[in-house]
């Protein structure tokens, strides 16, 4: 199965790319998603009857809760295939510096996986600062975007048929590195629950 990040990848891709086909990568990839979840959600079932302590519990609520952010990842990854399809439909034109932009945040979202992932896996929760450094950097980027697509707006620059699709993206973007946070967290919130 793809990670969060490779399909998350894949739409913005598109969107970069002007390429809805995508589309039919991200449905699939959702889709297994799904199964994957039902299958844990059946086995932590299983699971919950029998005794544990209170570390297995932990760890397995942190394991339900991370399936549920990579979830909404994809969902979010759905949602920017969207926005590809009416920026194609649309005939939208976005200035050189949209893709640029886009492209750095992409990147700084991948470090961040990268980070969240490294805690998830390591259960090193010291590195949840590094991830937490990442992750105002994307938020800080997300203000900046918006504000300098406002200034193209005011310029000229940019057309107001854009902006829907603009900054729905961008914050699509900040709410998928939202859940890569949260999976970093939900490291640290379950070595608090079998202190």
């Amino acid at each position: 199965m793809k990670r969060a990040d490779e399909f998350l990848n894949i739409s913005l891709d598109g969107f970069l790319n002007r390429d809805p086909s995508v589309r039919e990568e991200v449905d699939q990839v959702n889709d297994n998603l799904e199964i994957t979840n039902k299958l844990v959600i059946e086995y932590i079932v299983k699971l919950t009857s029998q005794q544990l302590v209170l570390e297995d519990e932990s760890t397995i609520s942190s394991f339900h809760r991370t399936l549920n952010d990579i979830l909404r990842i994809g969902e979010i990854a759905e949602n920017i295939c969207k926005y590809t399809k009416q920026t194609v439909n649309n005939e939208l034109v976005f200035s050189p510096n949209v893709a640029l932009h886009v492209g750095f945040m992409k990147n700084k979202i991948n470090a961040l996986y990268e980070k969240s992932d490294e805690v998830f896996i390591t259960k090193n929760i010291s590195k949840i600062a590094e991830a937490d450094v990442i992750e105002e950097d994307i938020d800080l980027m997300r203000k900046q975007m918006i504000d300098d697509h406002m200034e193209r707006l005011k310029t000229k620059e940019c057309s107001p048929q854009n902006s829907g699709v603009f900054v729905n993206l961008v914050n699509n973007m900040e709410r998928a590195a939202d859940h890569m946070i949260y999976i970093a967290y939900s490291v640290k919130e379950a070595k608090e629950q079998y202190k």
